[in-house]
């Protein structure tokens, strides 16, 4: 193996380690809302017992692809919005939103063609994917799910 190509693969890892993002984000106790739309990232949403959200995005890709998407999240009167945006949807890689939230927490997501997992959320969810997977598991309470195909 050439010493470029092994300089180029350590680079690419440096790059996708580098590029992973984490926002932590706290609810006051009265609302507890969550709304996700991602066209470009699957969503994998799970309970933990803490009274706060911690949204982690993690991409795979080239350097193009970790640098173009974003994570954009507005906090107002106790929900929480969190979205993908892609300047350039031609360049190709992998992305996957990981979001850790209160038991109870009423969960909105949506997603065009990326799958949802959802694992022991307690609270309200109303799912909707046109073309990707959807899971809940043991989750409880009021659920309306929504495929297209």
């Amino acid at each position: 193996m050439h010493y470029s190509s092994l300089l180029y693969r350590s680079k690419q890892k440096y790059l996708q380690q580098r590029y992973q993002t984490k926002f932590l984000l706290f609810f006051q106790k009265a609302k507890k809302k969550l709304f996700i739309f991602s066209n470009h990232a699957a969503i994998n949403i799970e309970c933990w017992k803490q009274n706060c959200v911690l949204v982690e995005l993690k991409k795979k890709g080239n350097a193009a692809f970790l640098e173009t998407i974003q994570l954009k999240t507005l906090k107002k009167d106790g929900t929480l919005q969190i979205s993908t945006d892609m300047q350039d949807e031609t360049i190709s890689g992998t992305a996957t939103i990981r979001i850790l939230v209160p038991k109870n927490i009423a969960i909105h997501a949506q997603t065009i063609s990326k799958s949802i997992i959802i694992k022991k959320v307690s609270g309200p969810l109303e799912i909707a994917s046109d073309y990707g997977d959807v899971s809940i598991i043991q989750g409880s309470n009021t659920v309306i799910a929504k495929t297209q195909h």
